[in-house]
């Protein structure tokens, strides 16, 4: 196989086989990368090869993680929850990832939540606040749910 005879079977197809009167088919096929994030147009011979048969964009993957605040960071993959249907030798990842990344949401009393990424509320804020007593003369140090949502 010399370089040519690669570079030309990349981009034309294989050859047709030697009692084939026909040569390799030119017509435009659209396909889409695993993680349906964007297309590529290759020639139908080159399109068939099984090299071909999906491919990877290279993009973050994007979709909402079961949190709904962050998306999937991992390459481009598809998402498949049955593992029969995998394709095979392949070496992709198959799930999207957990989130284990900092929560985020800003808290009623204003500190954002520093816990890792949940469902429901969050957990009560742990920051420790300074406040001036009404005389302006003491300072107090509680955590921040201690406080009273009004003034000293």
């Amino acid at each position: 196989l010399t370089l040519f005879s690669a570079v030309s079977e990349i981009m034309n197809g294989p050859p047709a086989p030697p009692l084939s009167p026909c040569p390799p088919c030119q017509h435009p096929v659209v396909q889409h990368c695993l993680g349906g994030h964007c297309e590529r147009v290759l020639p139908c011979a080159t399109a068939t090869l099984p090299a071909n048969l999906a491919f990877v964009c290279h993009l973050a993957c994007g979709r909402q993680l079961d949190c709904g605040r962050h998306t999937c960071f991992r390459q481009c993959h598809p998402i498949l929850r049955d593992p029969s249907t995998q394709l095979e030798g392949r070496g992709y990842e198959w799930e999207c990832e957990r989130c284990e990344r900092e929560c985020g949401l800003v808290r009623p009393c204003g500190h954002p939540c520093k816990a890792r990424c949940h469902a429901g509320k969050c957990p009560t804020c742990p920051e420790s606040v300074k406040k001036l007593c009404h005389g302006k003369h003491q300072t107090l140090v509680r955590q921040c749910v201690q406080w009273p949502s009004e003034g000293l």
